[in-house]
């Protein structure tokens, strides 16, 4: 009975150390799960994060996007409106030059209608031996007004060139000849009588003209240098055409653009000198 009680106990014993054992086994166990866990919770909180960073970026990069598309419509409607604009100014420099041809036209056409009024009025003074005051009058009123038209035109002219080519400056100094060309050709007749001089002066020696009219039947001609370029009346000087023998000429009237002179006695070969000729004076 002793032996078997002995055996009970020691048997009692060793159940008890397997427990403790078993539990101290068992806790470590439940230890490195518990770690593992937390380290998976660590995890799963940094993948969170990860996953919140990568949200964030996902809305950043749609705003991007979004701002994107939005500029590219804006740079879209700025290419289509200033396609728009160039096209308008094509077809406005298109509508311009038009318009320039016209008025170089008309310019060319008064200046013509100009010139012939003036030639009319170039016989009349020369043709008639008194003085025609009325008829002067008619051509010198219409003149004036064919000049106001070829002014205005020019002026028409050098604004359309300005805005065709933008060269406002050359438009400017082109609009300022053409006025000062127009007002000089309907300066007054009749200047006063020059001292007589048998000396061509330095200011008109040189100079180019042209024969405006030529009588050789009378020996006059009508040369279109006049008191603005240095001529005065009674004044002797030779003229040239070319390499052609030069011939002398007397100023019997002078205007302020054309000058009439008398062919020196003599000489035959002034013939050869006629309407349109471009002369130059010589001493």
């Amino acid at each position: 009975m002793k032996i078997v009680s002995i055996i009970l106990r020691v048997l009692a014993i060793l159940g008890a150390a397997a427990a403790v054992a078993g539990y101290v086994l068992t806790q470590n166990k439940v230890n490195e799960l518990n770690e593992q866990l937390a380290q998976e919770q660590s995890k799963a909180t940094a993948a969170q994060q990860q996953a919140t960073s990568a949200q964030d970026e996902l809305s950043n990069a749609k705003s991007k996007v979004s701002g994107l598309s939005s500029d590219l419509g804006a740079v879209q409607e700025r290419e289509t409106k200033a396609r728009n604009e160039f096209n308008q100014a094509q077809r406005e420099i298109k509508s311009l030059q038009s318009d320039l041809k016209d008025i170089k036209s008309k310019v060319a056409d008064l200046e013509q209608r100009n010139n012939t009024l003036k030639r009319e009025l170039l016989d009349q003074r020369t043709s008639v031996p008194t003085d025609n005051s009325a008829e002067i009058s008619q051509y010198q009123a219409k003149i004036e007004a064919l000049n106001k038209q070829v002014m205005q035109l020019k002026t028409d002219l050098d604004a359309a060139t300005a805005r065709t080519s933008g060269s406002t400056a050359a438009a400017a100094g082109t609009a300022a000849t053409g006025t000062a060309g127009a007002s000089s050709t309907v300066a007054p007749s009749g200047t006063p009588d020059a001292p007589a001089t048998t000396v061509v002066s330095s200011a008109a020696k040189g100079q180019s003209a042209t024969i405006l009219k030529a009588d050789h039947d009378n020996g006059i001609l009508i040369i279109s240098r006049g008191q603005q370029g240095g001529l005065q009346r009674q004044m002797e000087f030779g003229i040239v055409k070319g390499v052609e023998k030069p011939i002398r000429l007397t100023v019997t009237r002078v205007e302020p653009d054309f000058a009439i002179a008398h062919i020196a006695p003599g000489t035959s070969h002034a013939k050869i000198y006629k309407e349109g000729d471009t002369i130059q004076i010589v001493q």
